[in-house]
């Protein structure tokens, strides 16, 4: 069960991180 909970808290992470870049793409390409 805790193994799951890191597992969702580090893809919750991984998203987060992904967004953040692609916004900074986006006005870098704009």
């Amino acid at each position: 069960m805790n193994n799951k909970q890191n597992r969702d808290l580090i893809k919750g992470r991984l998203i987060q991180i992904y967004t953040v870049a692609f916004e900074l793409l986006t006005v870098i390409y704009r």
